[in-house]
């Protein structure tokens, strides 16, 4: 008994492994060369930060913001300057204006509402999200100046209910 071969179907599948191995490496090619883009930026503008060290005489290394700042400013004159991702959701090097300023104690204090709050009272308040502004409830429990009252009694739904905070 004769085995029949579908050899169409074998060259199919062997087609359709090559083009899934050729995309495969198309997108690691792109990602090196992406990688090697960044790789290159960051190690001219910190060169370029470093000449201009040395000729300000500060010996500080330089932050992210000295280095976003310089790579705007050389996007701004036309030079091309790709967009450096960093750790953090949405940031990079090349954006501008992404990150708030940070609020001193007392700005926080003076934020906050009178009487029972919850953290996103103060966040909203703080114009901050709520995991940075549980930084700031940290510090102020810390030095005794709020304190826990506990937890919402007007809860309603699923988890856990939020806590109530009150100045101390």
């Amino acid at each position: 008994m004769a085995v029949k071969v579908d050899y169409d179907a074998q060259i199919r599948a062997e087609r359709d492994k090559l083009a899934r191995a050729l995309a495969e490496t198309e997108a690691k090619v792109k990602a090196l060369e992406a990688a090697k883009e960044r790789a290159s930026a960051t190690e001219a503008a910190t060169g370029l930060l470093a000449w201009v060290q040395d000729e300000t005489g500060e010996l500080e290394p330089p932050s992210s913001a000295d280095v976003r700042l310089l790579l705007t400013t050389l996007q701004d004159a036309g030079v091309r300057v790709p967009n450096i991702a960093t750790k953090g959701k949405g940031s990079s090097i090349g954006s501008v204006g992404t990150r708030a300023p940070r609020l001193t104690m007392e700005e926080v204090e003076a934020a906050l509402p009178s009487g029972e709050f919850k953290l996103v009272d103060l966040a909203n308040a703080l114009g901050r999200e709520p995991a940075t502004t549980r930084n700031y409830l940290v510090k102020l429990i810390t030095q005794g100046k709020v304190g826990e009252v506990g937890d919402d009694p007007n809860h309603s739904g699923k988890g856990k209910p939020a806590k109530l905070y009150s100045r101390a």
